[in-house]
């Protein structure tokens, strides 16, 4: 799951052609979420789709860049502005850091937990994470109450997965003010994270968005 940080971007049809996914012949599905393998150079491509607002709509390519200990660096590329933001997680997919640029950026103490790892179908969790900015040194809340909630097979640009459905809601508390999310994610083991996301939200001033957000294209580093 991305961080919910809409920005203009273009259209799918700036996908680059020069990144084709893997077959997709269908592996069988665990009986639980078990940790991913990541790899430098792991490379997905995903499209967001505004529901609300199409000028919103953007494609993002995420590149494994570093991996150290138990952190995974992905840098995030958008296809039309060339924007970048490195985003550092734990192996288990939780937020640590966030930047763009040397000054601009929010650690997250604890990580924020989207993914149960290992995880089993019926098993819910909670997490509730401190996000500070590391310039101005502002702090908010994020917490998460999330669950997998079954098995399903989803279908996206880049083929069709077995995946785990995660139902999952949250609360962004900024200063008094609360923004709202409820979201459902579909994680694939073969892909190791979701291949999809449908993601509704409430602003403090009552403003509700909804993005889905699907996996175009991958591959997979040696």
């Amino acid at each position: 799951r991305a961080q919910q940080q809409p920005a203009t971007a273009p259209q799918p049809s700036a996908i680059p052609a020069t990144q084709p996914s893997p077959p997709t012949a269908m592996a069988p599905l665990v009986d639980q979420i078990l940790q991913p393998r990541i790899r430098v150079g792991d490379r997905h491509t995903f499209e967001t789709i505004d529901m609300v607002d199409s000028r919103l709509n953007n494609v993002v390519a995420r590149e494994v860049v570093s991996i150290s200990g138990d952190e995974v660096t992905m840098k995030f590329v958008n296809q039309k502005s060339s924007y970048e933001r490195l985003l550092t997680y734990t192996r288990d997919l939780g937020l640590l850091r966030s930047r763009s640029g040397q000054q601009d950026g929010s650690n997250y103490s604890p990580a924020i937990k989207y993914v149960q790892v290992p995880g089993r179908i019926g098993e819910s969790w909670e997490s509730r994470s401190t996000e500070t900015n590391i310039k101005t040194g502002k702090t908010r809340v994020h917490v998460i109450r999330a669950r997998i909630d079954g098995k399903e097979t989803v279908t996206v640009p880049a083929g069709s997965f077995e995946t785990f459905r995660i139902v999952l809601s949250s609360e962004v508390q900024d200063d008094g003010k609360v923004s709202t999310g409820q979201d459902t994610s579909w994680f694939s083991p073969q892909v190791g994270r979701s291949v999809k996301s449908e993601l509704r939200s409430r602003d403090p001033t009552g403003k509700e968005g909804h993005r889905v957000v699907q996996l175009v294209s991958y591959s997979l580093g040696q």
